[in-house]
């Protein structure tokens, strides 16, 4: 039955019209929230990446100045020279990555979250609202069908 199907891979194919459609609280807990955490913890995520590629630039940016320091600038082999610049390099790349993501990806997905947060709410309200109207229309309906069958 539905119930079973809920939580395995078929509920994919599961629609509201069909199966879902007096189970309001259980689309909600199993559906809506669990996606939004999901997308709360992919920002989180990413902006702990931005960090780590922000740590990673300036650590390349300190070895590379010590390198500098211990050859002298432009007294140093070309090889080694080569090596700073392409340690300063990568650690623009980092740096660039680190703000992509922050600013990009992350700052986005927030604000998605953010814009989707008042409309969740009162939706899940609303959401509420009906299937209470429903379970008290289906006691009235459930009540006269008692009433007839007794009346008959």
């Amino acid at each position: 039955g539905p119930t079973e199907q809920c939580g395995s891979s078929a509920s994919a194919a599961m629609t509201f019209k069909e199966h879902l459609w007096d189970r309001f609280e259980f689309v909600w807990s199993k559906r809506v929230e669990p996606s939004r955490k999901i997308l709360e913890g992919f920002v989180t995520c990413m902006r702990e990446r931005a960090q780590l590629e922000r740590s990673y630039a300036r650590g390349l940016v300190q070895s590379a100045e010590k390198l500098q320091q211990t050859v002298g600038e432009g007294d140093g082999p070309l090889p080694l020279e080569a090596v700073v610049s392409n340690m300063l390099h990568r650690a623009e790349q980092s740096a660039q990555i680190a703000d992509d993501l922050d600013h990009d990806v992350a700052d986005t997905v927030a604000e998605m979250l953010r814009q989707h947060s008042e409309v969740s709410r009162r939706l899940h309200s609303d959401g509420q609202r009906l299937m209470r109207h429903w379970q008290d229309s289906h006691r009235g309906y459930q009540t006269s069908v008692a009433r007839f069958a007794q009346a008959c």
